[in-house]
């Protein structure tokens, strides 16, 4: 029996929250053991916070506890709770096998799909590349930095709050989530501006998180290109590798041989490589864009593909299997 959910994380006003709080629930209405357990939202956990739980878990004899990290890296892990004698299930945002990816049902949930023959047409493709990037976060400011240095703020599309503000210009735009930290406009489930978004060639993606692999998270930002039929690159330790081949998106590191030697794989040659890339004519994005075309249209289709694999009852039962198993 669930005895209590903790709840720690973002404001339940906003559509992607309300989601949350449903799956929160489904989650609660699915444990169905007899030993007394806790649901933890892990966003936002702080430690007091963690004070408070471990609390409430020697007081009520708490046999199981279950971990959600559905909007966010997780903070509240297995290990924090190995002294308790507890068993511990992670779902969300965790490795394992209650690795459930929210952010691609949100996606598949608001977003509104722009035709494909305007995403694919070469002719609207006229910018080497667009970076957009919300939140300051350290990784970002690093990367806008560099890009300022080497004059390429202006040879491509680049957003941080005061060097453009092109994501107010979004039209009927529909807060999902909650914008605070940000005086950006938050379009999280959008492409943005669709003349914007056509007129680029490369996307350059900033994930919340520098080392997605070790958080376990990587949302929005990279869902933009595969759904919106673009070559990208993710700036990250490994440039995105690991997490995309993991889930069998094709990439597009070796694909640049024509104009460059440099290792792709290596995030210290991302802005070499923009340099080079912006130094090429319109003409080449066009043709490059078209040559890319099968690999575009095999990750948006594979995307969508990932999206209907992320199913909560398969996470649920693998849930309750392991309290059964365990007991």
């Amino acid at each position: 029996m669930l005895l209590k959910t903790f709840e720690f994380g973002w404001p339940n006003d906003l559509p992607i929250p309300i989601w949350e709080k449903e799956q929160l629930q489904e989650i609660a209405n699915k444990y169905n053991h007899p030993d007394p357990a806790i649901l933890v939202n892990s966003t936002w956990y702080t430690n007091e916070a963690h004070d408070e739980v471990v609390e409430y878990i020697k007081t009520n004899s708490i046999r199981n506890v279950i971990l959600a990290s559905l909007v966010d890296a997780h903070i509240a892990r297995a290990d924090m709770y190995k002294e308790l004698g507890v068993k511990v299930f992670e779902i969300g945002y965790y490795p394992g096998q209650g690795f459930y990816d929210f952010f691609a049902l949100c996606w598949q949930r608001f977003y509104k799909p722009i035709e494909q023959d305007i995403l694919l047409d070469p002719v609207t493709v006229n910018q080497p590349f667009l970076c957009y990037n919300r939140k300051h976060h350290e990784h970002r400011v690093k990367l806008v930095n560099e890009l300022q240095e080497h004059d390429l703020v202006n040879k491509g599309i680049v957003t941080l709050d005061s060097v453009l503000k092109l994501d107010r210009d979004v039209e009927n735009h529909i807060s999902h989530a909650p914008e605070g930290g940000s005086e950006v406009a938050n379009d999280i489930m959008s492409l943005g501006r669709t003349d914007i978004w056509c007129s680029h060639f490369l996307n350059v993606v900033t994930e919340t998180w520098w080392d997605i692999n070790r958080a376990y998270l990587a949302a929005d930002k990279y869902y933009k290109p595969l759904a919106g039929l673009r070559p990208f690159l993710i700036y990250a330790e490994d440039m995105g590798v690991k997490w995309l081949t993991d889930r069998k998106f094709e990439i597009y590191h070796s694909d640049f041989t024509d104009i460059t030697d440099l290792d792709l794989t290596d995030h210290k040659n991302l802005v070499p490589f923009l340099k080079t890339l912006s130094s090429q004519s319109q003409s080449y994005y066009q043709d490059k864009f078209i040559s890319l075309n099968d690999k575009l249209l095999y990750n948006k289709n594979r995307f969508e593909e990932y999206c209907n694999e992320q199913k909560l009852s398969v996470v649920m039962g693998e849930m309750n299997q392991r309290f059964t198993f365990d007991r």
